[in-house]
């Protein structure tokens, strides 16, 4: 299905951020590549429920979000790469 581009690339994304982190799907779904330090292999996530929130990531995850193209602000970009997808 990726490969046949039949969904936008942004769901893929999201799907595989949500297997290999702890981040609960809405803030996967609304991460921007502002709060993404890939020096400090770490998101920050601004305040929640419960307040702002550092999630850790390993090497594997920010070489993976390393190699994904930047062409907006929304790291799970719908059709429009502003925009994450809903």
């Amino acid at each position: 299905a990726e490969r046949a581009g039949r969904f936008p690339a942004g769901a893929f994304v999201a799907f595989r951020l949500l297997v290999l982190t702890t981040m609960r799907r809405s803030e996967v779904l609304s991460l921007q590549w502002t709060m993404i330090d890939l020096e400090r292999q770490e998101i920050r996530l601004p305040a929640g429920k419960n307040g702002f929130r550092v999630v850790p990531i390993g090497a594997a995850v920010a070489q993976y979000l390393a190699t994904l193209p930047r062409k907006g602000s929304a790291v799970c970009p719908g059709l429009d790469p502003d925009k994450t997808i809903s």
